[in-house]
């Protein structure tokens, strides 16, 4: 299990970051260092389970993509930014309140007030009002919003729900639940964590 997901994840890496390129050849002839790499993690567990000595393999994927680090310092007590402590001032605001010709200029006030961060709620009967109907375009294109936010080098917490509270109908839980008797909502019901589960990833691949 461990070498998959490692082997998924740096996949994914490569891929997403272009670090290695399909026409690059290195370790074996005739194979790029993809191939090559894949072969490798796949020979490490058995090396591993018979004692055998392996070559370690470091991809220092930050210096390649440009990809800062963000993490909790417990020794300092803070958090840590490209290994700086880093104190993050943030102020909430709801996009989906907000007319969408109005989202650079709200953004751009609340960082010329001294923010570094903005908190964001997603809230899910805003974008998917009818089940399995997902819209994501104009004041709710919330992709557009983050690069917007992203641009104005501002940090994202991003607060997705299902539950949002935020003063919105029913906390952002759809309406259309109700019409399921079985499902309570919040609350750990197996009827309703697996419609969160469809909507969350039917939602991901629509956005």
């Amino acid at each position: 299990m461990l070498e998959a997901i490692s082997k998924q994840f740096i996949t994914e890496k490569l891929e997403k970051f272009k670090v290695i390129r399909q026409s690059q050849h290195g370790f074996v002839k005739g194979k790029s260092c993809f191939t090559n790499l894949l072969d490798f993690l796949e020979g490490v567990p058995c090396a591993v389970d018979k004692g055998e000595p392996v070559d370690l393999l470091l991809l220092d994927f930050q210096k390649s993509s440009n990809v800062g680090t963000f993490r909790i310092d417990y020794e300092k007590n803070c958090f840590s930014k490209d290994g700086s402590c880093f104190r993050y001032i943030s102020g909430s605001i709801h996009y989906f309140r907000v007319p969408h010709i109005y989202w650079k200029d709200r953004l751009q006030k609340m960082y010329m007030a001294g923010l570094n961060a903005i908190q964001v709620y997603v809230p899910w009967n805003y974008h998917e009002t009818t089940p399995g109907v997902y819209d994501f375009s104009n004041s709710k294109d919330v992709e557009y919003f983050l690069s917007l936010a992203q641009e104005m080098g501002l940090f994202v917490i991003l607060r997705p729900g299902p539950y949002i509270c935020a003063e919105w109908e029913l906390g952002g839980l759809p309406a259309w639940l109700l019409h399921n008797s079985t499902i309570s909502l919040r609350s750990s019901d197996p009827g309703r964590k697996a419609q969160l589960e469809t909507t969350t990833l039917r939602g991901t691949r629509a956005a």
